[in-house]
């Protein structure tokens, strides 16, 4: 290429050809005999000067044509091999849109880079050429497949590139764009930023081996090289705990950093765009603290939540988002013995706990908001459970039936009322059973089922054990399962530590408890699974869970009564009830992924009432989808498979058509694929033999050339090297021209005679006079 308006000044070139014939040398004819021997001579010279002539004419039209061109800046083509030849051409380009594709270098993204990189090498094709531009990302897309023409069409596709929240799947994306016969030589592009995860995946896959064997493939590097020092978060969704209004939902972060120097984060939680809680760690290059965050939804319905630490140069992995469905209120029906009063009473212990200010941990003080301003609160959280104490020859059977957790407190029922509860229980609502002396393992408890029969128990209580009198006797808490919701909040090594065991649990002394154990004999088989939480140090089982139907059941081998043990009084005992009345409560009629990667199904499920509810999703765009429900047992279920959006989804579930239930709200989140902080490059010979068997052509660019020009360019401008050449030339040409013909007869010395008989030699050739003859 070269600019064509200066191409006019090329018939400058004749001007030293029209100077030569105007001026050129006239010889004169002088018939004198006299002058034959200094005819000779001249001869000689004539031939050397018409040579000399000859050679200068030819310098100066060199001269002027170079000049000329050095004023066109000319360029020359590059890389024009890995195109194949002009016409019928097949160019396919995968670009990388992984999340790393987003880290900003040198002022510029990955992205930005694989963008241009494409438009310039684009530029090199001939509007015939075919052309394909696969969107590599968490799932591949063509994005153009078609002749290039003039190019807009392929340039407003690369304007819609974004980095997508997961690895790119760079295997599915060559095979995508390969697909189909070829329609000329192939070439196939994969413009990356050579980010490990995406490509290691693609050397696992194999996919390099099933490639077409006719295509040539190109990788193109834009990522960048160096170091870079990066703190990550790598957040657990809430577990499915289903918050309640005042009730605390543990918030799990995990923080992860890459560089070389430890890193001070303050990791935040928000609730709708509110500050609900904060904590600051530090992490050392290479590891990574886990820290819990407790935090108590101040209201009823969807929550959007946050986690966040502040943004560095990649932030993309700085905050996680999840949602919260925090229902309105839990109805909490406490049943105590009928003949129990004052400090023997463990209604009274257990009404006081549920309804006194919550403490999140143990011996950390009541729960404030960011403004320090706790009371409030505190009376927010204690209306937001529905607490009614009812002595045990009281209950009735509504009261059973309204309830969503039943804690019956050291109280042996009748058999109709254990019916009572028990089928309470089977529907659903929870159960929470606590020892004492009036039942302390001696006969049945008709609530957790018979002996024997259709109705068998999966859990026994063994003969109470142990001298509450002699307090120099008494135990303390062994094994504790603190990975269960109850225990969750004593958990040793909470904030990322190597520590196991519990925090604030230590204290506790039981000096009289009942042993629990699983149902053996006829039928044990078939009863459902007893999972022990909690043993004495004698390993002892205190605390195990089961089912009744589809109703969760906890019993405590420890009474809720200070003779017995110090639970009721000691700090911990506020939590543990709090969060096992949370635990075992009446399962939601609709449940949603709390949280999915980015293209995995989001899984619904509703109760069999209401398996003909009509489900509407919301995406972080705004767009709505309904989602088809299939029936199965005992519920029906359906997914959301679009899940590509980061962000919220919400979730509306219409009630069946003559239900007086009302609507159901949800929320969902995505968030992006993050598993570490470290952003890893690999190079040409990882990528090389990643590709293997494949011949690969491997080129690299990087922050410092943004847009690769001299790399895909694809052309060089040589104008530098034309106005060198021209004065070159012009330095021979200006030795030349000085020459002065030397005088007959005489031998010149030096430079110049060896010039001159130079010339004179070649003259005779031209002439076809033998060298040396006159």
């Amino acid at each position: 290429m070269l600019n064509p308006a200066l191409l006019w000044f090329l018939p400058l070139a004749a001007v030293p050809l029209i100077l030569h014939l105007l001026e050129r040398f006239r010889i004169r004819e002088i018939e004198l005999p006299t002058f034959r021997f200094l005819l000779d001579g001249y001869v000689q010279q004539r031939r050397r000067l018409r040579l000399l002539e000859w050679l200068l004419l030819a310098l100066r039209t060199a001269l002027v044509v170079l000049v000329v061109a050095a004023l066109a800046r000319p360029v020359i083509q590059r890389l024009a091999g890995l195109f194949g030849e002009r016409g019928g051409r097949e160019v396919v380009f995968v670009a990388d849109v992984g999340l790393t594709t987003g880290l900003v270098s040198e002022g510029t993204s990955a992205l930005h880079r694989i963008r241009e990189a494409i438009r310039a090498a684009a530029a090199r094709l001939g509007p015939g050429d075919f052309v394909t531009l696969v969107r590599a990302g968490v799932q591949p897309t063509v994005l153009h497949r078609a002749a290039l023409g003039d190019g807009r069409r392929l340039g407003a596709a690369l304007d819609t590139l974004a980095a997508d929240p997961g690895p790119a799947a760079l295997g599915a994306a060559l095979v995508e764009g390969l697909s189909g016969p070829p329609r000329g030589a192939r070439t196939a592009w994969i413009v990356t930023d050579g980010e490990a995860r995406a490509w290691r995946r693609l050397g696992a896959d194999g996919t390099a081996r099933t490639l077409p064997p006719d295509a040539r493939l190109v990788v193109l590097d834009v990522g960048h090289v160096g170091r870079v020092a990066n703190a990550a978060l790598l957040g657990d969704p809430p577990r499915a705990q289903r918050p309640v209004v005042g009730l605390p939902v543990e918030i799990t972060a995990r923080v992860a950093a890459a560089g070389t120097e430890p890193v001070e984060k303050t990791v935040s939680v928000l609730l709708d765009d509110e500050l609900a809680a904060q904590d600051t760690v530090v992490v050392q290059p290479g590891t990574t603290v886990t820290r819990s965050l407790a935090v108590v939804p101040r209201r009823a319905g969807v929550i959007r939540g946050r986690l966040q630490i502040p943004a560095d140069a990649f932030p993309e992995d700085d905050a996680l988002v999840f949602a919260l469905a925090v229902e309105p209120r839990v109805d909490v029906l406490v049943v105590a013995p009928a003949d129990a009063r004052g400090i023997d009473d463990p209604g009274l212990f257990v009404a006081a706990a549920l309804e006194a200010p919550l403490e999140t941990l143990a011996g950390d003080g009541p729960v404030t908001g960011p403004d320090g301003a706790g009371d409030g609160l505190n009376r927010e959280i204690a209306r937001s459970l529905d607490v009614t104490l009812v002595r045990g020859d009281k209950l009735d059977e509504a009261r059973v039936n309204a309830a969503d957790v039943i804690v019956l407190a050291d109280v042996r029922l009748d058999g109709a009322r254990s019916l009572w509860v028990r089928r309470q229980v089977q529907g659903g609502a929870g159960l929470v059973v606590a020892a004492g002396p009036r039942c302390d393992g001696r006969g049945d408890l008709p609530v957790l089922g018979d002996a024997r029969g259709k109705n068998a128990a999966a859990l026994t209580l063994e003969p109470a054990a142990g001298d509450p009198d002699d307090t120099d006797a008494g135990t303390t808490l062994g094994e504790v399962d603190t990975s269960h919701p109850v225990f969750g909040p004593f958990r040793a090594g909470r904030d990322g530590g190597a520590a196991t065991g519990t925090v604030g649990l230590e204290t506790l002394r039981v000096f009289r408890r009942v042993a629990l154990a699983a149902a053996e004999g006829e039928g044990a088989s078939s009863r459902p699974p007893v999972i022990v939480l909690a043993r004495l140090a004698d390993g002892t089982p205190v605390v195990a869970e089961t089912r009744i139907g589809r109703g969760r059941v906890l019993v405590s081998g420890l009474a809720f009564t200070p003779d017995w043990s110090s639970l009721p009084v000691h700090p911990a005992f506020v939590p543990i009830l709090l969060r096992a009345v949370q635990h075992v409560r009446r399962p939601a009629a609709a449940v949603v992924a709390e949280s999915v990667r980015p293209g995995e199904p989001a899984p619904v499920r509703v109760d069999e009432a209401w398996r003909r509810a009509t489900v509407e999703v919301t995406d972080p765009a705004g767009g709505r989808r309904a989602i088809e429900l299939v029936a199965g047992d005992g519920h029906a279920t359906g997914a959301l498979t679009e899940t590509l959006a980061v962000g919220h989804y919400d979730f509306t579930i219409e009630p069946p058509a003559g239900s007086r239930d009302e609507p159901l709200r949800l929320g969902m989140a995505v968030n992006r694929d993050v598993d570490g902080a470290l952003l890893e490059h690999l190079g040409e010979a990882e990528l090389s033999r990643i590709l293997a068997p494949r011949a690969v052509t491997y080129l690299a660019g990087s922050g410092d050339d943004p847009v690769l020009a001299g790399t895909l360019g694809g052309r060089r401008e040589i104008w530098r090297w034309l106005i060198g050449t021209a004065l070159a030339v012009f330095a021979v040409e200006f030795v030349l021209s000085t020459l002065a013909p030397p005088v007959a007869g005489e031998r010149a010395a030096g430079l110049r005679g060896w010039l001159g008989r130079l010339a004179g030699r070649l003259g005779q050739v031209v002439d076809g006079a033998e060298p040396g003859s006159v």
